[in-house]
Parts: structure tokens; C-alpha cells; sequence
């Protein structure tokens, strides 16, 4: 019997690691293990010290991973999970691939950067405090990566295949539709990864025209991670708003703390997401002549 194992994205919404497992059916044929994203655990130490905790099915076992986006709370356990023995293919976007071949080498350099400091100044409890993953086998484990096109179906075996559908996100994020077959019965799985807001006539005229399969179809089992979904997003006119007060935090300076004509100096933004944010806010100023 197939079942779904939430190793990580359960109680919090960091960590995502959704394992799928087929087990055995009724002939005794040993099934396959798929994992679906292969994020860090983020935010506060309880979390953080999981990533240092070994997967609870080894990782020399699990036959494919299959990667939505490129967020390191969805993909940013990946180089430990090689560390681990994992040696099976990576299937994403090629859009998603080029961001995680950045991404993730950029992560094993902070993790070397932070083991460096610690060390440095006898703040860890570790000695000598190490890094979760570094730089070099950050880079080392692109090699196991395989685009997958859009709506391209992928058979990962007799009872297991997926394909990707657009998720609105970030570049090259899809959601993972994953159809399971077993004892002659087949289910489609939906794994949302992270949801972006699709076209809004004044927010973001013609910029995601669909997010998620096409209109009829359906799914039988729907796997999302639940954050602000009771928040009601602002309407337009009080984004409108916020975007004048985001323009009144742009600093002009010359560098000593003095009002003047100097460079445009921006305050720093959380996450390429607040960053993309404050952009998209300051193209909406700039665009009405602010």
C-alpha cells in the first residue's frame, strides 16, 4: 500500500521533504521511495537543529527527488541529502536547475562563513563547529539534476509518474502532479509547493495568466503547506499606499548620513521575496511619476 510521509513542512512551514513510498503490492514486487522537495529547516533554533538530524528512511534508498522550486526551504537540503548517500536523479525546471546552481553554492559559502566565525570568536558549543554542507559539495551535487519541461509527463517507474504545472511562484516554480498506481487502481497526487498570486488587473496586469492544472482537472489527494492562507490580502488601493511608504525609505545620501543628491541608497529587504517586493513597489512609483 502507497502511503506519503511528511518528514519535513509539518508544525511549521519551512523544511519541506514529502516522501512518497510504494511499498509492495500484492505480487510482492518491491515498490519506489520519491521525495518531494528537500528544503532547510528555517527560523527558530528547534527548527534549525533538525537539518543536522539524519533523514528517518536512508537516504541511499530513496530512488528520485523531485524539486518544485528553488527556495532553499524547499531545496536547500538537497547537498546534505548527497552527503547522506542519495545518488538518484533531481527532476526540475531548467529554470529552477540555474537558480539552485547558485543558490546552493551560495548557501555552503555562509554555512563555511558561519562554522569560520563561531570558531573565531568560541560562540559555538562545537569545537570545532562545522558547517551543515560546504560550497564544494554544494557544487557537487548539481550533477544529479534533470530538467523536466513543463507538462512533460515523467514515468519514474511502472506504478509512479509526475509531471509539472505551472505554480505562479518564483521563476520556475511548478507544482508536482504525481499519479500512484496501485493494485490496478491509479490516484493523482497534487503537491502545490508554494502558490504565487495570479494576474490582478491593477496589481499585476497580464503578468501570470494560470497557476495549477487545467480547468477539469482534478486531483484525489491535495498536499499543501498552510501559511497565511486565513490573511486577507490587501486590495489595491492600500498596496497603492504601502508603495508610497516603501518610497519614503529610499535614502538619498552621500555616504556620511547627509540629506543630499548623492546615491540612492536602498535599506535592505528580507529574502529575494521581500526583495522582489520592494522592486515590484518602486516600478509602481516610478511608473506614476514619483
Amino acid at each position: 500500500m502507497a502511503y506519503i510521509q511528511f518528514l519535513g513542512a509539518a508544525g511549521t512551514v519551512t523544511g519541506s521533504k514529502h516522501l512518497i513510498n510504494t511499498t509492495y503490492d500484492s505480487s510482492g514486487k518491491q515498490g519506489i521511495q520519491v521525495l518531494i522537495d528537500c528544503g532547510l529547516f528555517q527560523g527558530q533554533k528547534e527548527w534549525r537543529e533538525r537539518n543536522w538530524q539524519d533523514t528517518p528512511v536512508p537516504a541511499r534508498e530513496i530512488d528520485a527527488v523531485i524539486l518544485t522550486h528553488a527556495h532553499l526551504d524547499h531545496c536547500g537540503w538537497i547537498p546534505r541529502l548527497v552527503q547522506e548517500g542519495f545518488r538518484g536523479p533531481i527532476y526540475a525546471t531548467q529554470a529552477t536547475i540555474d537558480l539552485c546552481s547558485v543558490v546552493l553554492p551560495d548557501s555552503g559559502h555562509l554555512q563555511e562563513e558561519d562554522a569560520a566565525f563561531h570558531n573565531k570568536k568560541g560562540t559555538s558549543k562545537h569545537s570545532p563547529a562545522l558547517p551543515l554542507y560546504t560550497l564544494e559539495e554544494a557544487q557537487d551535487c548539481l550533477q544529479y539534476f534533470k530538467p523536466v519541461t513543463i507538462e512533460q509527463t515523467v514515468q519514474l517507474s511502472p506504478e509512479l509518474s509526475f509531471r509539472f504545472v505551472p505554480a505562479a511562484h518564483i521563476l520556475g516554480s511548478c507544482m508536482a502532479e504525481v499519479i500512484v498506481k496501485t493494485n490496478g487502481q491509479a490516484r493523482r497526487l497534487l503537491f502545490t509547493g508554494d502558490i504565487g498570486r495570479v494576474r490582478d488587473s491593477e496589481v499585476a496586469p497580464g503578468k501570470v495568466v494560470h497557476s495549477g492544472p487545467q480547468q477539469g482537472e482534478s486531483a484525489d489527494v491535495l498536499v499543501m503547506e498552510y501559511g497565511g492562507a486565513r490573511r486577507q490580502h490587501r486590495g489595491s488601493r492600500i498596496r497603492r499606499r504601502t508603495h508610497a511608504e516603501i518610497y519614503l525609505h529610499v535614502e538619498r545620501t552621500d555616504g556620511v548620513g547627509t540629506d543630499s543628491a548623492g546615491p540612492g541608497v536602498l535599506r535592505q529587504s528580507d529574502g529575494d521575496q521581500g526583495r522582489g517586493n520592494l522592486l515590484e513597489a518602486l516600478r509602481g512609483v516610478h511608473a506614476r511619476g514619483g
